[in-house]
Order: C-alpha cells, then structure tokens, then sequence
C-alpha cells in the first residue's frame, strides 16, 4: 500500500502568497520523509480554476475565466519549482483528463439514482462558492466568514441524496472506529453526522464557468464536487 499526500489545489482567483507557500512545504517534507522510509509516495498539488470567484474576478479584470485560469496558474507552477517540491503531479481542474472523469463519475451516480432533479433556496455567498443556513448567518444576512451581506437565492438544480448514507456512515463508524484519524476527531466526525445528512446540491443553474453536467449541459457541476474530485482523478 502506497502513501498518498496531498496539498489543497490552490484557487486561480489572485497569484499565491506565502500560506500557498507553506502549505506545499509542509506537504512536501512529509513526501520526503515518507520516501526516505521505503514508502511509494504519490504527491499531489494543483489548482481549483472552476466556480463564481474565478468569474468574479475575471469579470472585473476584463478577461475570460479561462484566460484569468492560465495566466495566474504559471505563478502557482513558479512556486512549486523555486522551492524545489518533489510532487509527482500538477492538476488543473480544467485539464481535459480531470473534465471527462468528472462527467464519467457524476454520471455514473445520475444513472444508479443518487441524483434527482430540485429546487434549492438559501442564502448564497459568491466569495465562498457555497450556501449558508439560517444559523451560519452573522447579524443582518451577512457572511460568517466574508462579513458581506448575502442574498437569498433560488434555482432549479441537482441534489445528492446525502440523506441515503447516514444510517451505514453511523453503522461504518459503530463498527470500524479507526476508520477516522487521527483518533481525536473521531466524536467531532460523528457528532456532524448525528446532527442529520440532508441532500446536497451538484449544480449550479446560473453559473456558466464550470464542466457541464453530463445529462443537462444547460447546467455546470458544483465546484465543491468538481474540485473534491480531483484527489481521485489525479490517480486515473
């Protein structure tokens, strides 16, 4: 069995800064180390170049996301170099491997019914790609972690049935406690399950930078899933 190491892929929105910097250090002493031990180590790093703050910020520059993506990502790649990182591979999200893995899993969960067709309200912060509930809020609609106040929005789009794995994630953690590491997240880990799963939302309706969804390309995947997916198809 292998060790697989990974940093965060890196948001494409601005060029890095000294906690981009950091991280990949840290990642990369841990690759280093693990090797050193006899270890086959797969290091990974990247970039996140999909979802509304690349847009964002590529609107207001100007430019296409796509061209804000490849001019800011060479910095991202400059860094890895000047300070000398061992990773074994650089993914993009917007590399055309990544794209089609992405269609071909979410995909794969339309067609055995995970996915069905919605409608979704709440209250939606640009600056974190995400929807915040009601308790999150900060006084005045605002954002717990941008202080912007935040508007309610509604769409019609795709849910993950979350709700479904409840039952077998309590069972998998009843049964298999070392499943979580390091041990003391274990009660933190099962405390968030045991607060109730709801399904989900894998797309996004108004949003154009993004991989399509395979089955209604009027629609682009949720960066969340489109991101997260790229600590598997790196492996493909």
């Amino acid at each position: 069995m292998g060790f697989y190491v990974t940093t965060p892929i890196y948001y494409v929105n601005a060029e890095p800064h000294l906690g981009h910097a950091y991280t990949t250090i840290g990642a990369d002493i841990l690759a280093r180390h693990m090797r050193q031990r006899g270890e086959d180590v797969f290091f990974l790093t990247g970039t996140d170049e999909h979802g509304e703050p690349v847009a964002q910020v590529a609107e207001r520059e100007g430019v296409s996301p796509r061209e804000l993506a490849d001019r800011n990502v060479v910095h991202f790649q400059e860094l890895v170099r000047r300070i000398n990182a061992t990773n074994d591979f650089f993914i993009r999200t917007t590399d055309p491997e990544h794209e089609a893995e992405v269609r071909r899993f979410m995909q794969g969960l339309y067609d055995r019914g995970e996915i069905y067709e919605g409608t979704y309200e709440g209250w939606y912060c640009p600056n974190c790609a995400d929807f915040k509930t009601d308790q999150e809020l900060l006084e005045g609609n605002r954002c717990p972690i941008h202080k912007i106040v935040l508007v309610r929005e509604r769409e019609d789009n795709y849910f993950f049935k979350l709700s479904n794995y409840q039952e077998p994630l309590e069972r998998l953690y009843a049964e298999q406690p070392s499943f979580v590491l390091p041990k003391h997240r274990y009660n933190e880990a099962l405390a968030f399950i045991k607060q109730g799963l709801t399904d989900i939302s894998v797309s996004r309706a108004k949003l154009r930078w993004g991989v399509p969804v395979p089955w209604d390309e009027s629609q682009v995947i949720y960066v969340w899933f489109d991101a997260l997916l790229n600590y598997l198809t790196a492996l493909e």
